[in-house]
């Protein structure tokens, strides 16, 4: 066996972190949530149906449960108890696989909890945060929180907070190599569960003071404490706690240096934890069973599971088990002389275990350290490390730890010829090793290991008993009642036979009388059928009739306000403008009259804009519109109304042009299509500011011909989108420089396109631009 002070037995302990509720609580506790949630606010029925849902099929997967849950936590943004509720059950979840994401949700909780003056709810949330410390290595944070978390629930009263704390508090005196303070710790916890009759906590800890025990090297009481609380567990079927169990009796098989039985327990345990997803106590098992390898002198393997150990450690932030890993590949290449590998390791070891404040793995960086210092024959280093270590060891009364500095400081000494204290520290090396394990520890060890297999093998026989008992009075209890029952049913049968007759005679005379009655109904159905159907069929025609008389309302609302206001307003300018310089001409100088000329010429051929499409719009609407389509040039048309426009596109300083990749042969009304694309350019330019630009881009798409019209103008809200199509809506605004329009130039647009069988919409967004795009099929018949 290579004596190497590493964190050989690297005892695991049961933290009381996160909320475990069984199965019927979780549901109780959802419901109960769900109606608060529904007291507060009656618009998320459809939400709380899902989350019931979801508590009643008791969905196992973790994954989804943690989906679920922050979706509520995104639906649920009240700052309330139910999301103090919400935050802790999610990060109890995510404590095993993202203790950092976890810590946020623990802290936003009691941040909740604080402003809500809630303080069971701030208690729970600080304890759950300093579980999340403790795992990350960060002590006296942890400490800190503990304590604070204690003081709340012992204002409060509320035992099951309080020994909780205890425990916890404990575990980290633990950490710290306090192991007096620990254990002081651990026994009031387990007074408080042994009062309130609680056996889950009891075992919790009674397992934790073995741990205890176990670094104080008394075995005997560490094995009796692990094992009653693996006799609890089991009843429980605690999968997490069982594996916890069966890696810290492992590890006092190793200190017996029994091998097999130790990597039995470490690999049934490392198999429990992978499969419940506890990333710590994998990491701690993984680096058990490579130090037990170490000591096999099996190296490949030991450093296989020491850097398995390190990378999974390394990736959730747990700094003790890093530092442990570290310490074990170490060890390995101390072995195969690789002194400046094995130093490497051991200095980041140490380095973490001053941050996190961890005297135990000080103690053992030191020794080993020491160590290597003695290989390499700088023997003044050497001892100073050793006497280090053998300082820290005294304090924390380590008594396994003080055997190897013993032995290794006699080695030293004899090397550099001080024989005196080689001596003396060898005697002391041999005292610390008697005491560990004398023939008396080893026989209680063994007897407690076969009491433990006698009563597990008691109890397996007892319960095969209870079950043979059992089968046997289930069986004569169903024999009993077969007999029974067949009684039974012969009477019920002969009253049956009776009964059936009787009723025959009776449903006979009934059926006939039920025969005529139906008849008469099924005339009557037929008749009120008939009716039914004729009075849907006149509330459909109803429904016809009044939907085209709201368009044609809506059409004729339309028409007299054109002609009552837009068409009303250019010749208004005209008739004033051309009076001021019929009457005044004289008075204005050449730019005055030339101002008002281009006045009168803007109003006239906005006027002749207006009044053309409200033709077109009345000739559609009369079906005066002849509907004439012809195999057409699209690249011509594209050409024509490109010229129309120009000047309107000149007078903004706004480029205009279109873009078409060959030209294409479209079968359409050539009148229509000049209609939409003039609307379209021309609506384009209204809305674009100087400068900008317009442009017409087409293209084939399967059957379809794609025409579009885009400009870098205004833009529109979704909103305006929507409507502006919509004859019904006053959509029109005026132009970037104030240019008038009446929005019946992009309602005749549409009517157009539809007459061929197209579509037309629009994608736009404010202060960007517009894209108006229309399609017409290609073979259109």
């Amino acid at each position: 066996m290579y004596t190497f002070s590493n964190h050989p037995r690297n005892t695991q302990c049961i933290l009381t972190n996160t909320k475990k509720y069984p199965k019927n609580y979780q549901n109780k506790f959802i419901t109960l949530k769900l109606l608060n949630v529904v007291i507060m606010n009656k618009s998320k029925i459809t939400l709380i149906l899902m989350i019931l849902i979801f508590g009643l099929l008791e969905i196992n997967a973790q994954t989804s449960e943690i989906d679920s849950l922050e979706n509520l936590l995104q639906k649920h943004i009240e700052a309330d108890t139910v999301r103090i509720n919400l935050l802790n059950q999610l990060a109890s979840r995510l404590f095993y696989t993202d203790i950092n994401k976890a810590l946020i949700q623990f802290n936003e909780s009691k941040a909740i909890a604080d402003k809500l003056n809630f303080a069971k709810g701030k208690a729970e949330s600080l304890r759950f945060i300093g579980i999340c410390n403790y795992y990350k290595s960060d002590y006296p944070q942890a400490l800190e929180n503990f304590k604070e978390s204690l003081k709340i629930y012992m204002e409060l009263g509320l035992n099951k907070g309080i020994s909780l704390c205890f425990n916890n508090i404990g575990l980290v005196y633990k950490q710290q190599g306090n192991y007096p303070q620990a254990l002081q710790y651990f026994q009031k916890a387990l007074k408080t569960a042994e009062d309130s009759g609680d056996k889950k906590k009891i075992a919790m800890f009674v397992s934790n003071m073995g741990t205890v025990y176990n670094k104080q090297n008394n075995y005997h009481k560490a094995l009796e404490s692990f094992q009653r609380a693996l006799k609890i567990f089991e009843g429980f079927g605690n999968k997490r706690a069982i594996s916890i169990c069966l890696n810290n009796i492992g590890n006092i098989y190793y200190s017996m240096e029994d091998y097999t039985k130790t990597i039995e327990n470490y690999e049934n345990s490392l198999e429990v934890y992978k499969e419940i997803g506890d990333n710590k106590n994998t990491s701690i098992c993984l680096n058990n069973l490579g130090v037990i390898f170490l000591n096999k002198g099996e190296f490949s393997k030991a450093i296989y599971y020491s850097e398995q150990s390190l990378k999974i450690a390394e990736e959730f932030g747990y700094r003790t088990n890093i530092s442990q890993s570290l310490q074990n590949l170490g060890n390995v290449y101390i072995i195969r002389e690789d002194y400046g590998k094995a130093m490497e390791y051991y200095l980041r070891s140490l380095r973490i275990s001053e941050e996190i404040g961890e005297k135990s793995g000080i103690c053992i960086s030191y020794l080993n350290i020491g160590k290597i210092y003695f290989k390499t024959n700088h023997y003044n280093k050497a001892i100073d490390y050793t006497l280090k270590s053998l300082e820290i060891a005294n304090e924390l009364e380590l008594i396994d730890n003080q055997k190897e500095i013993r032995l290794q400081l006699s080695e030293i000494y004899a090397t550099t010829k001080n024989f005196k204290k080689a001596y003396e520290n060898y005697v002391l090396f041999k005292e610390l090793s008697d005491s560990i394990f004398n023939e008396d520890n080893i026989k209680k060890i063994i007897g407690l290991e076969y009491q433990y297999e006698y009563e597990k093998a008691k109890q397996a026989i007892e319960l095969e008993q209870q079950k043979k008992d059992a089968i046997n009075t289930a069986e004569l209890k169903h024999q009993k009642m077969v007999r029974n029952y067949f009684i039974i049913g012969f009477v019920l049968m002969i009253l049956l036979v009776f009964v059936v007759l009787h009723n025959f005679m009776q449903k006979r005379k009934s059926n006939r009388i039920l025969l005529a009655q139906k008849n008469q109904i099924e005339e009557k159905n037929s008749e009120l059928l008939s009716k039914n159907k004729e009075i849907r069929t006149h509330t459909e025609e109803l429904k016809t009739t009044n939907k085209k008389l709201k368009e044609l309302n809506a059409t004729k609302d339309k028409f007299f306000s054109i002609i009552a206001h837009d068409l009303k307003s250019p010749f208004n300018s005209i008739l004033g403008f051309s009076n001021l310089l019929l009457e005044n001409h004289l008075q204005y100088n050449e730019i005055e009259r030339e101002k008002y000329i281009k006045i009168i010429d803007n109003s006239a051929k906005e006027a002749y804009k207006l009044l053309d499409n409200l033709l077109n719009w009345a000739r559609v609407q009369t079906k005066g519109f002849i509907f004439n389509p012809k195999e057409q040039s699209l690249e011509k048309i594209l050409i024509e109304v490109t010229k129309l426009n120009k000047n309107n596109a000149e007078m903004k300083n706004i480029k205009l042009s279109y873009s078409l990749s060959k030209d294409i042969i479209i079968y359409v009304d050539y009148a229509m299509i000049e209609i939409i694309l003039r609307n379209l350019i021309s609506n384009a330019i209204k809305f674009t500011h100087k400068n900008g630009e317009v442009k017409i881009n087409a293209g084939q798409d399967n059957d379809n011909v794609i025409i579009s019209v885009s400009d870098t103008g205004v833009g529109m809200t979704q909103e305006k989108v929507q409507k502006i199509f919509d004859i019904s809506e006053k959509t029109s605004t005026v132009g970037t420089e104030n240019e008038k329009g009446t929005g019946l130039g992009l309602i005749l647009c549409k009517e157009f396109v539809e007459k061929h069988n197209g579509k037309i919409w629009i994608e736009s967004e404010i202060k960007k631009g517009s894209k108006f795009i229309f399609s017409i099929p290609n073979n259109f018949n």
